[in-house]
């Protein structure tokens, strides 16, 4: 049932709500601005930090290098066969 689901979600939200939004304050406070070169060191930095940021969250995290800023590529099959994705 969606409403079970979602009061759920929300009891899980209230819990963690502190801990998330220092986490998103954390990210978005990187001046990870892609056109300036002068960013670079941020870009790479905002990099390291999602990735681990994401493997502490138990998803797979690949790096791919580019020719320009590197691209995190995250997944996660931790919901099973016939799991929505």
């Amino acid at each position: 049932d969606i409403k079970a689901m979602l009061e759920e979600y929300q009891k899980w939200f209230e819990k963690k709500r502190t801990t998330l939004l220092e986490d998103f304050f954390t990210y978005l406070s990187f001046p990870s601005i892609s056109t300036d070169p002068a960013h670079k060191k941020d870009i790479l930095a905002c990099k390291d930090w999602l990735q681990a940021y994401l493997k502490k969250m138990g998803m797979n995290v690949e790096v791919w290098e580019t020719s320009g800023h590197p691209t995190i590529f995250a997944s996660s099959l931790e919901g099973g066969e016939g799991a929505p994705t």
